[in-house]
């Protein structure tokens, strides 16, 4: 193979293609890079370049001379250092409402036999002119009685909607040879004002002294929308005394 004693040929080539105007360039060079990516070229015997498009062009007295454009692939870069964190994007649009969930399960709420007490100072009587006082004498529990006017105490409830009552029940003292105690539990039209028994009346009869009387109810469910709901305390004869309510004890379950 001919030397080039001016300069390495690859070199020499590599002027000649990136600076036509020197004096290794004689004609003009082939544009654009052939798409092989291989620059050909003619040297002749003084170790000038000609470049060409084909060896074929080469003329007597000149060698043909080839080399690639690009080298091989070096080796991959070292990873670089980790940049800033860029900035805080905008609050993006509220996204839609999502479906709605499926109902929870039921709470414990109340399970088994509930009751409610009236004590002996909830009761009231129903007109002024009754007169309702309090057994001054003798060991704790001391109850009360109606002195004068209308034999008849009354108390509100407050049960919970839909509560069943099952009993009502009477505490007290009866000594009174002539008259006894009745309860009754009462549900009142809110509109109407027209009072229906629950239970059937039970009373302190055949229980001389210290008493406690119950009677079952028919399973009244309490209807809190359409009804107030009372508990009466009654004296079939005179009451003094003789006849004392210690207290009333309501019954219920939820269902």
């Amino acid at each position: 193979m001919a030397t080039f004693p001016r300069f390495p040929l690859a070199l020499a080539a590599a002027l000649l293609w990136l600076a036509p105007s020197s004096g290794y360039a004689s004609d003009q060079r082939p544009d654009p890079l052939p798409a092989d990516g291989v620059l050909r070229a003619c040297a002749d015997k003084h170790g000038e370049l000609r470049l060409v498009d084909s060896h074929d062009d080469c003329r007597r007295g000149e060698a043909p001379v080839f080399w690639s454009v690009r080298g091989p692939q070096g080796p991959e870069g070292e990873r670089g250092a980790q940049g800033e964190p860029g900035p805080q994007g905008e609050q993006g649009p509220p996204g839609d409402a999502g479906p709605q969930g499926a109902p929870g399960p039921a709470g414990p709420g109340f399970s088994g036999v509930q009751h409610y007490t009236v004590g002996s100072g909830d009761l009231r009587g129903v007109t002024p002119a009754s007169q309702v006082l309090a057994f001054p004498a003798g060991p704790a529990p001391r109850g009360i009685y109606v002195n004068s006017g209308e034999n008849r105490l009354v108390a509100g409830i407050h049960l919970p909607q839909g509560a069943v009552i099952t009993e009502i029940s009477l505490r007290g003292a009866d000594v009174s040879p002539t008259s006894d105690l009745r309860v009754e539990l009462i549900a009142q039209d809110q509109m109407t004002g027209v009072p229906t028994p629950l239970d059937a009346a039970v009373g302190s009869s055949g229980s001389p002294g210290m008493f406690s009387v119950s009677s079952p109810v028919e399973s009244a469910e309490v209807d809190n929308k359409n009804f107030y709901y009372l508990v009466q305390v009654t004296s079939t004869g005179p009451w003094g005394q003789a006849l004392q309510v210690l207290g009333v004890v309501v019954s219920y379950t939820m269902p």
